[in-house]
């Protein structure tokens, strides 16, 4: 295991008097810590971090260099953030004039609950109200993007290249495997999984397994694959039939 570092704040971060750094916490080099900022105990912010205003950190969290948190983010107890992940950016929230698109002001917050993990590059976005919400105990893989308005349950698992669109939920102890696609306010029931790159619309079921685009029972994917194949023979056979020929 790492060996943890000395608590302390390094001289070359900037760090904003209203700001309240955590007893054992440790700051490192170059990083940038805003207004009314509060970090836990024991946490550890790695070289060039930025934290914005109005952010709260709990005890016991890591975050590793290049990372964000934007204003309004909310971390639990022991969460993890890996480089280059950004935490409570605005959310995807634009409206069309006839003057052209009309950015909405997105003003809510971004809670991760006690021991998110968050990998490195992705990005969880912060609504125009309410909040965006990710369970205890959830794991998110790098290159993962949260739209605004998401709300997970506890213990979820999203793969790399997952992307959930605005409004979406997902139960308790989601999977999301490897590309997979969540369309505007779908839902996942508890236990459900998605295999790679299916596209969810709508709602699937508590303990289901889905895949494909869009995403059907995983039973009868593997079927309707199965048959693919043999389309060329089957197309074959059907012409050598309306010719009254026995194939």
């Amino acid at each position: 295991p790492r060996q943890p570092k000395p608590p302390g704040i390094h001289g070359s971060a900037v760090v904003d008097p209203s700001a309240v750094v955590g007893m054992g916490s440790h700051v490192g080099a170059f990083s940038v810590i805003g207004a009314q900022v509060q970090i836990g105990s024991g946490c550890t912010i790695h070289p060039h971090v930025v934290i914005y205003d109005d952010v709260q950190i709990g005890d016991g969290c890591e975050l590793h260099s290049g990372a964000v948190l934007h204003p309004g983010a909310r971390l639990g107890r022991g969460c993890v953030v890996h480089s280059n992940a950004v935490v409570g950016s605005e959310g995807f929230g634009f409206v069309p004039t006839a003057s052209g698109w009309r950015k909405m002001p997105q003003t809510g917050l971004v809670v991760l609950e006690d021991g998110v993990e968050v990998g490195c590059g992705s990005t969880i976005d912060r609504p125009s109200v309410g909040e965006t919400r990710i369970g205890a105990g959830t794991k998110i893989d790098n290159l993962v993007h949260v739209g605004h308005g998401v709300t997970t349950g506890k213990g979820c698992a999203l793969a790399a290249q997952v992307g959930i669109a605005g409004g979406a939920r997902l139960g308790n102890g989601v999977i999301l495997a490897g590309q997979v696609g969540l369309a505007n306010k779908a839902v996942m029931g508890d236990r459900s999984i998605a295999s790679s790159k299916s596209g969810i619309h709508g709602e699937v079921g508590a303990g289901e397994v889905v895949s494909g685009y869009p995403a059907i029972p995983n039973r009868l994917w593997l079927r309707c694959s199965a048959a693919f194949n043999k389309l060329p023979e089957l197309t074959k056979a059907i012409r050598q039939l309306e010719k009254g020929r026995t194939p």
